[in-house]
């Protein structure tokens, strides 16, 4: 990591296929381009996102690029497995699931260097930020899959994030996972975790314990 002095760029219209941005503009350096290394200042300003609510991902198109923020509220240990291209390769993936103070949680796949990090990182329910992960879709669920990511984000809302969850309850308040199934006439359930939410789930829905889902 560094501070970096660039020159000799060439502005000109994003294109929208190749640049996940919502910048209008992209800057593009050629062979003729100057990069040198400059001292280091701190007024400049670091990584600048614009978070999304996790509530409101279903809302979005699937493969949209997104940033989010939320608290690491549980991790599976990083595992090796195969791409389906020509040749198939060995990949790295670990995935997470993350919360905000919507109370809506969603799974993050993470990949290479990022899901091979040690697990202390994850460890303690740290705040996690994601900049530009995509919106996937599979048999109703909608999860993210990221390959930038900041633990500990110095921003006002990992400060708000981690005092919810730390501090004011939010580890203990309930959970709901963003995905959904299809139930009977054409509504949507969500993911049921034990027997008891099944069931009361159902006495919400105006069903009998005895009818069969």
């Amino acid at each position: 990591h560094g501070v970096y002095k660039f020159s000799r760029g060439l502005v000109k219209l994003a294109n929208p296929q190749f640049n996940k941005t919502t910048h209008r503009y992209e800057i593009t350096f050629d062979e003729w381009a100057s990069i040198e290394p400059v001292d280091d200042d701190p007024h400049l300003p670091t990584q600048q996102y614009e978070f999304k609510p996790i509530d409101q991902l279903e809302q979005l198109a699937e493969n949209a690029n997104i940033d989010v923020i939320g608290v690491i509220h549980s991790y599976d240990q990083a595992m090796q497995i195969k791409t389906r291209s020509d040749p198939p390769r060995d990949v790295n993936k670990r995935d997470l699931t993350v919360v905000d103070q919507s109370g809506v949680e969603v799974k993050v796949t993470l990949w290479a260097e990022n899901a091979t990090q040690n697990d202390s990182v994850f460890d303690g329910n740290p705040v996690i930020a994601l900049k530009g992960a995509r919106i996937s879709r599979f048999n109703d669920s909608t999860s993210l899959s990221a390959n930038k990511m900041e633990i500990h984000p110095q921003c006002t809302e990992a400060n708000a994030l981690y005092q919810w969850y730390h501090q004011s309850g939010g580890a203990a308040q309930p959970i709901i996972r963003l995905s959904a199934q299809r139930g009977m006439g054409g509504g949507s359930w969500p993911l049921i975790k034990t027997i008891e939410e099944h069931r009361l789930a159902c006495q919400t829905m105006g069903m009998g314990e005895n009818e069969k889902t």
